[in-house]
């Protein structure tokens, strides 16, 4: 049985992650595209609602991608596509809700040692959760950082 979570349905992001040789089953995507979605609906777009009273962000109004106007009556495929990235990031373990703890400046283990760089962050970055949410982010220049 098909169920729609946020944007797109468990059979979008099943035949999306198995395109991408991932297998998830059917419970398991129903979670991650939830968390996706709860991490989506987080996020500051472009443009504003099409309904002050609409449930989701999308689908928005105003709302440009390499100089065209979307159709604010649908949600665009780029927000299905995103939704399907973070949810599969999420499968591989990469939570981008989760909570970032502090960075270690020195930690010493009998002989081993490890040191971080002076202003490195301790999350690592997401290029596949930003690169999905690039074009309709409202900052362009915001980067995600997150455990």
């Amino acid at each position: 049985m098909t169920v729609t979570i946020g944007y797109t349905t468990d059979d979008a992001f099943i035949a999306f992650a198995l395109a991408r040789g991932v297998t998830v089953t059917t419970p398991n995507a129903s979670i991650y595209l939830t968390k996706a979605f709860d991490f989506m609906e987080a996020q500051c777009w472009k443009g504003q609602k099409t309904d002050y009273a609409q449930a989701n962000d999308w689908p928005r109004q105003y709302v440009y991608v390499d100089n065209v106007l979307l159709d604010s009556s649908v949600v665009p495929s780029g927000i299905i596509k995103a939704q399907h990235v973070i949810a599969l990031s999420i499968a591989n373990g990469y939570d981008p809700l989760a909570t970032v703890e502090r960075a270690v400046k020195r930690e010493k283990v009998d002989v081993l040692e490890v040191e971080y760089q002076p202003n490195a962050s301790s999350a690592p970055i997401a290029r596949s959760i930003n690169a999905a949410l690039a074009d309709y982010i409202a900052s362009s220049t915001a980067v995600m950082r997150t455990l």
